[in-house]
């Protein structure tokens, strides 16, 4: 399940004004100084941002910056942008010149989130540790410390930085989902439940905590509550193409052959390339005894994975139902030299 990062990188969504001066002595003719035009481009800039035109706004905080290039709104604006548009380079170089004169925590902040979207995390973790300095009492920049804890698998330091950010705010609901995962991952699957739990009661629209409570359920072989919780995900986004194939599992565990089935092939539908969902909806085939659809799957599932040991050790139980002995002998010895090691049982009994 994916981990969330949360950032804080906002506009300035309030236009700057100024005062006009005037020359003459009757035709009241404007004359701007360079500062102003910087203005002028400045709120242009915030409009068309607004207005969801981010290129026009990127030429308007960069002709402000040529009128006034010490302007911190324009620069720091269009690192933002920079930044939403996946322009990470930009970004850092516009916010590496606003460091050298400035150094508050939105700036080390938003140097982090490049960071982190171009996975340097050792980088990214300096700038989010230097903008808690700045700002200690912000659960941000506590959360945004866990975050690539998490992510360099370091859990320990992960917790300990989630649980300084809930600290900080009680209400902090996706950061006791990511501390959830960090449990999960380290194997306390108890505090990884009450974390999620924790979670889905803060903010029941966040369809990835009810997943990864349903992914505890089961694990804890919960697999009705498994199921409660993959459908309430499932509500909030029925997008979720992982909750229908994790939900399918559930439901085999329960009984509901025909219902996983139906959750497989709609995760399929939603992600064609979904192998596990292909595996698994072969699997459920399989126990409606529907053997030739089965290794059909199988098949394109080899096809499309060829080194994975798994499928040739899938289809060769496929072959043994259909009483191809010779074929599910080829697929167990196939198995075993990919590194499935169970294939060696079966081997022993191949002529």
């Amino acid at each position: 399940m994916k981990n969330m990062f949360f950032t804080v990188a906002l506009l300035f969504l309030a236009t700057v004004s100024f005062s006009q001066v005037f020359t003459g002595k009757s035709n009241k003719e404007t004359v701007l100084f360079a500062d102003q035009k910087a203005v002028l481009q400045y709120n242009a800039g915030i409009e068309y941002y607004n207005d969801n035109q981010p290129d026009s706004a990127v030429s308007c905080f960069t002709r402000a910056l040529s009128f006034d290039p010490a302007s911190y709104d324009a620069r720091y604006n269009r690192a933002v942008i920079y930044y939403e548009k996946g322009q990470y380079k930009k970004a850092i170089d516009d916010l590496i010149v606003l460091k050298q004169t400035y150094t508050n925590a939105e700036v080390y902040r938003l140097l982090g989130d490049n960071f982190r979207e171009m996975n340097q995390l050792t980088t990214a973790l300096t700038n989010y540790k230097e903008a808690s300095v700045k700002e200690s009492s912000n659960a941000i920049n506590a959360f945004n410390i866990g975050a690539i804890y998490l992510a360099k698998q370091q859990y320990d330091e992960a917790i300990d930085a989630f649980t300084t950010a809930i600290g900080m705010d009680s209400d902090f609901a996706i950061a006791y989902n990511d501390r959830g995962i960090a449990y999960r991952e380290k194997g306390d699957i108890n505090s990884a439940r009450d974390d999620f739990q924790k979670a889905t009661l803060l903010d029941p629209k966040m369809d990835f905590s009810f997943s990864n409570l349903g992914d505890i359920r089961m694990k804890m072989k919960q697999f009705k509550e498994a199921e409660t919780d993959f459908t309430a995900a499932l509500k909030i986004n029925p997008q979720n193409h992982i909750a229908f194939n994790n939900r399918g599992l559930a439901r085999i565990q329960l009984g509901e052959t025909a219902y996983a089935l139906e959750d497989f092939h709609t995760a399929l539908l939603l992600k064609p390339s979904f192998t596990e969902a292909k595996n698994n909806k072969a699997y459920a085939l399989f126990l409606q005894q529907d053997y030739e659809q089965s290794l059909q799957m199988f098949n394109d599932l080899i096809k499309e994975n060829p080194e994975d040991g798994s499928y040739y050790y899938n289809r060769a139980i496929v072959r043994e139902m259909l009483r191809d002995e010779m074929g599910a002998c080829d697929d167990w010895n196939k198995a075993l030299s990919l590194g499935i090691k169970e294939a060696q049982n079966h081997i022993e009994n191949c002529k």
